[in-house]
């Protein structure tokens, strides 16, 4: 009584089964992806006037491969209320957007490519980013 060897010559080849491979080979695997969702509500007051304003985050990172990732992040900014000047008082919502394609092929080599919506200020001094004309009175 004996048993045989039922195992190929080629490895790879015996096994068909794609569940047991899936997380190894497919690049739609959801191992490879993780997505997080945020919602946060800010109020201020400055000078005696306020605002408030929501914003609703949403942030994916991907793995495609190995080396290479892929995140990206939405970000819609709506105020809800001001005492400042018109200019924030148009409550209009704003979607600010950024995106990072990044690739490392040795361990000390990462080449990233990115793009990207959001307000750049300076943070030059004496500088605070805002308008003058943003608290100016009424």
């Amino acid at each position: 009584i004996g048993q045989t060897d039922n195992t190929p010559d080629f490895p790879g080849l015996g096994d068909h089964n794609p569940a047991s491979h899936q997380s190894d080979v497919s690049i739609l695997s959801p191992d490879r992806l993780d997505m997080n969702h945020s919602f946060s509500y800010s109020m201020a007051s400055m000078g005696g006037k306020s605002f408030s304003y929501g914003i609703y985050t949403n942030s994916l990172n991907y793995q495609i491969s190995d080396n290479v990732t892929f995140r990206s992040q939405l970000n819609f900014v709506q105020p809800t209320f001001s005492q400042f000047s018109d200019q924030m008082n148009g409550l209009n919502g704003e979607l600010f957007y950024t995106a990072h394609l990044n690739y490392r092929p040795l361990p000390n080599l990462s080449l990233s490519f990115a793009i990207s919506n959001f307000p750049y200020y300076s943070l030059r001094r004496g500088y605070t980013g805002f308008s003058p004309s943003l608290f100016s009175p009424e």
